[in-house]
């Protein structure tokens, strides 16, 4: 009689699963392009997160091509030397350019995306195809550690590539809270509640209800998902600070979740999506249930503990990337937590991490310590914990 329950459940959730197939694939093929935000040891890495490749060629469309000037350029695999080597181009060469990050290229070279200095080629913002210097009315610098670029103004927009934190790009225009941009000859958007052009809206751009409302959301002491989702779009047009504090705040006020009916680490995933204002598809089982069917339906693999989380989140139309993996950075201390991980938390978002194997979502970090949630409700660690005990990986969780 159970067997007979759970077929008719999988089976319901197959048909539901079967109407949105497409779009879930398509998102799970968008938010594959997951960016790192610390410089590991590149060859764990690379075993750890086959997914989560920051030098994959496909992150972003080319803006143009670069010829090299000098008698040879070295192509670093990150910016300002922070990589390996990945070869040299000798005078003369060709490459395509997908970005600049300061005085650096961002290239494609050998199927790998690399960095080059751009004074050693005859590259120059002007010669970017389908770019409109004359129209750019300002310029832009992201503000996260990365942000999704978009084809339309909107969070459901598809995804067709990844900048990262500190990349500058020419403003075409504005729509509905997205900065318009060109990429490759093409029109694109990006959110600009994650730049620091933000600060450039001000407080004129919301009226005295608008600015009622944030008071009084900010007043409450627990949040629901619908309240969040709510107080995101009315705090975008704020400055970097104002939001943080905000959305920092947010992250320990939302209301309990009483849709878990499982603690191994779907209930961590669930309070994660719904911060970022996922619902549960299936409104007749709990979020938890509907999670852990879904893995096991679209034969989610688990080559990683992180992977495997981040990929049912790549279901859900969630992107993620690796803030620590054990044995993998260099250097493990406070730090991490108050200023890597806490700054996730003030862009608004989702931060899970592993503690003896066991997925907790992170939604505090103070100068005591740092404050997590699992089924059974809020639990602290202090920093000298915390040494002893550390986590096996943290990953952040983001539309």
């Amino acid at each position: 009689m159970i067997d007979q329950e759970k077929e008719k459940k999988e089976e319901g959730l197959e048909a539901r699963l079967d109407e949105q197939k497409d779009p879930l694939q398509d998102r799970r093929q968008a938010n594959a392009r997951n960016d790192l935000s610390f410089q590991p040891n590149k060859r764990i890495l690379e075993k750890a997160m086959t997914s989560a490749d920051s030098n994959s060629a496909g992150a972003m469309e080319p803006i143009g091509s670069a010829t090299v000037t000098a008698d040879k350029s070295e192509i670093q695999s990150g910016p300002e030397n922070s990589g390996k080597s990945l070869g040299v181009l000798n005078a003369r060469e060709t490459v395509t350019v997908i970005g600049q990050v300061g005085d650096e290229l961002k290239i494609i070279a050998n199927g790998k995306v690399g960095y080059i200095a751009a004074k050693s080629t005859d590259f120059s913002p002007s010669q970017t195809p389908g770019s409109r210097p004359d129209a750019a009315h300002r310029s832009a610098s992201v503000a996260v550690a990365a942000l999704n670029v978009r084809t339309g103004p909107s969070k459901d927009a598809t995804v067709i590539g990844t900048l990262r934190n500190a990349d500058k790009i020419n403003v075409y225009g504005e729509k509905d809270g997205f900065l318009e941009i060109h990429v490759g000859g093409q029109t694109a958007y990006i959110a600009a509640e994650y730049t620091d052009d933000a600060q450039k809206y001000g407080e004129s751009a919301m009226n005295d209800t608008e600015r009622d409302e944030i008071q009084a959301l900010c007043a409450k002491d627990t949040l629901t998902a619908q309240e969040i989702a709510r107080l995101r779009k009315r705090i975008a047009h704020l400055s970097l600070q104002e939001r943080g504090d905000i959305l920092e705040d947010a992250q320990k006020k939302q209301a309990p979740n009483n849709d878990h009916d499982t603690a191994d680490g779907y209930d961590a995933l669930a309070s994660c999506l719904t911060f970022l204002g996922v619902d549960n598809p299936s409104p007749d089982m709990p979020f938890t249930t509907y999670l852990a069917q879904l893995k096991h339906i679209q034969k989610v693999q688990r080559t990683g503990g992180m992977q495997n989380w981040g990929n049912i989140a790549n279901l859900m139309g969630m992107s993620y990337q690796a803030i620590f993996i054990h044995g993998c950075s260099e250097k493990y201390d406070q730090s991490l937590w108050t200023q890597t991980v806490r700054n996730e938390l003030r862009c608004g978002n989702a931060v899970m991490a592993s503690f003896e194997g066991r997925p907790v979502r992170i939604t505090a970090i103070d100068d005591s310590g740092i404050t997590c949630t699992n089924a059974s409700g809020p639990v602290a660690h202090a920093f000298d914990e915390l040494q002893t005990d550390g986590p096996q990986w943290i990953i952040s969780l983001f539309r």
